[in-house]
């Protein structure tokens, strides 16, 4: 994700967008107090590239007419320097709010084991606090006399990686709040490659295949230059990663056009280089079905869309299309008796009585599975899901005199409690119940609330929770027997608020220094914020209940109770 340059244009750019799907994306950019940042640059990044830029009006507000449909990032900076970005997964017409953190500059000079200049290295740095703040890595290139330089690098510590062919890779940790000048020599590449191969392999599969390189620091996702992410073979189902800095973990995942069907990990400082994956019977990776309406009639054209990794919010990856016949069938994205989430990925259908991935998820409705492959390596017996056409939801949020409400985040939840605890050293203890989560989304910039994967069963209770600045609201419904339920307007109520204060020992302020804020109104929800340069930090538009401030470098979690139409006081000691 490449800086913003200061002085950008202020009009919305589309870059190569081509015959690509697009769609509305709109937004509010606020800063650690939840103020609305005026004139804020905000980016639009696909795997790292920008797509589209614009800028804030005097509300914080943005709007992005042509967006790619599918993940991206929103990437938010100012001149203070601050920065800020959240990731989304755009439809037809998306919402995203994006919250900015203190940031500083850090450049520096890469040089060889001469001393002479590398032009042309690949530098990235990512936060190390958090994997949630990964997305708010940046990356570039070194000039003709090896220097790169970075404008927005939130406070705290951020891991810097460096890249260059012919060279071993190097990882440098940058902490504190000042700006930096760095030195970074690079060693010459005599190290054994990262070597990953593929075995038992059916030469047809592995001549159309690719390898998809991620790699992590700190649980931190870095920028890759495509020469690494998508390296070329030296040989059928044979790669070598050189220059991969020992510090860095490695996911590599062979990729056939689908789904990914195998993935790995190399732990970083792994003393074995060289991973060999199998895959001896292809037909036992297969995942195959059928989707019928409840009368048995094949239910055709719905897409299917599988998640591994539901604690982080992966997004859901489409891997096939219901045949004419309702059949289906691809690559099962894990192996060795791993569960996998296979998702309906289609507002029309829906399949009740479904699993959520874990506790906290948000779980699109059309969720219907959780297979698992057997740890013999067996495949799966053909799945036969029943679905039923869904009723869609929609709604205008409105504050107590009647304006519409934009980037209200609007929560879909079941009516059923669960009444679950949490301890542990870092905790005094806290009960609370929690409801599944159905479908999160925001409000539109004119009120309206209508999330295109959000759907219900006909005469099924749900309950719907929002939160916003101006207000709150929880209320419980009933869904009509129609193809759409209309909630009408909602009009919140006074919400809560929080105020934090983040000291150090002697119990100065900690400029930027990083909380996770947990919430259980209806359902868990975490948020990883910084406070500002006087270490302060104030959320406004939550629901009474209990709540946990967890500062990440390493106290002792605090445990209040909000108070419903007011703000709430703490003083969040960092170490």
């Amino acid at each position: 994700m490449r800086e913003l340059a200061r002085g950008a244009a202020t009009a919305f750019l589309s870059i190569g967008l081509g015959a690509q799907a697009t769609a509305r994306l709109e937004g509010r950019v606020v800063d650690p107090r939840s103020q609305p940042v005026a004139n804020a640059a905000v980016a639009v990044e696909v795997l790292g590239d920008r797509v589209a830029i614009t800028r804030t009006d005097g509300e914080g507000t943005f709007v992005v007419g042509r967006c790619p449909v599918g993940p991206c990032v929103v990437r938010a900076t100012t001149d203070t320097p601050d920065v800020g970005a959240s990731a989304v997964d755009v439809s037809a017409r998306a919402f995203v709010v994006v919250r900015t953190m203190p940031a500083r500059h850090v450049a520096g000079t890469v040089r060889d084991a001469n001393g002479t200049p590398v032009a042309g290295a690949w530098v990235a740095i990512a936060p190390a606090t958090a994997r949630e703040l990964g997305v708010v890595g940046s990356h570039t290139t070194t000039d003709r006399e090896g220097v790169f330089a970075f404008g927005h690098v939130l406070f705290g510590a951020n891991t810097l990686v460096v890249w260059a062919e012919g060279h071993a890779g190097a990882t440098i940790v940058v902490d504190g709040i000042d700006d930096r000048r760095l030195a970074v020599q690079l060693a010459t590449d005599d190290a054994d490659p990262v070597v990953v191969q593929f075995e038992d392999v059916p030469e047809a599969r592995l001549a159309g295949a690719t390898l998809d390189v991620t790699a992590c620091a700190a649980d931190a996702v870095l920028a890759l230059p495509p020469a690494l992410r998508n390296p070329t073979p030296t040989a059928a189902g044979r790669w070598l990663l050189r220059g991969w800095p020992t510090t860095l973990r490695v996911e590599p995942r062979l990729v056939d056009g689908t789904v990914d069907p195998m993935q790995a990990q190399i732990d970083a400082d792994a003393r074995r280089r060289t991973r060999t994956f199998s895959l001896a019977d292809t037909t036992r990776t297969r995942v195959r079905g059928v989707l019928v309406a409840p009368d048995g009639t094949p239910v055709a054209g719905v897409a299917l869309a599988v998640r591994t990794d539901a604690l982080h919010d992966e997004p859901a990856r489409r891997v096939a299309t219901t045949a004419a016949d309702g059949s289906f069938a691809f690559h099962a994205p894990t192996q060795r008796g791993d569960e996998f989430w296979l998702h309906l990925d289609d507002a029309h259908w829906f399949v009740a009585g479904q699993e959520p991935p874990w506790r906290g998820a948000t779980a699109d409705p059309g969720q219907v599975v959780r297979p698992r492959l057997a740890g013999d390596g067996t495949g799966l017996e053909p799945l036969r899901i029943t679905a039923t056409a869904a009723i869609r939801v929609r709604a205008v949020v409105r504050d107590d005199a009647g304006a519409p409400l934009p980037g209200a985040e609007v929560t879909l939840l079941e009516r059923g409690r669960t009444r679950v605890g949490r301890g542990g050293p870092r905790l005094d203890g806290i009960q609370y119940e929690v409801q599944r989560v159905r479908h999160r989304s925001y409000s539109n910039l004119d009120g309206t609330w209508e999330p295109p994967r959000a759907a219900l069963a006909a005469g099924e209770g749900f309950v719907v929770q929002i939160a916003h600045p101006a207000g709150i609201l929880r209320s419980e419904y009933t869904a009509d027997d129609g193809p759409t339920t209309d909630l009408g307007e909602l009009r919140l109520s006074a919400p809560c608020s929080l105020r934090g204060r983040v000291s150090d020992a002697t119990g100065a302020a900690m400029p930027g220094a990083a909380v996770r804020l947990q919430t259980f109104a209806g359902s868990e929800r975490s948020t990883v914020l910084a406070a500002d340069r006087d270490g302060i930090f104030c959320i406004t538009g939550l629901l009474p209940g209990p709540c946990i401030v967890d500062p990440i470098a390493g106290a002792k979690a605090v445990v209040l109770h909000l108070q419903r139409e007011g703000t709430t006081e703490v003083e969040v000691p960092q170490r």
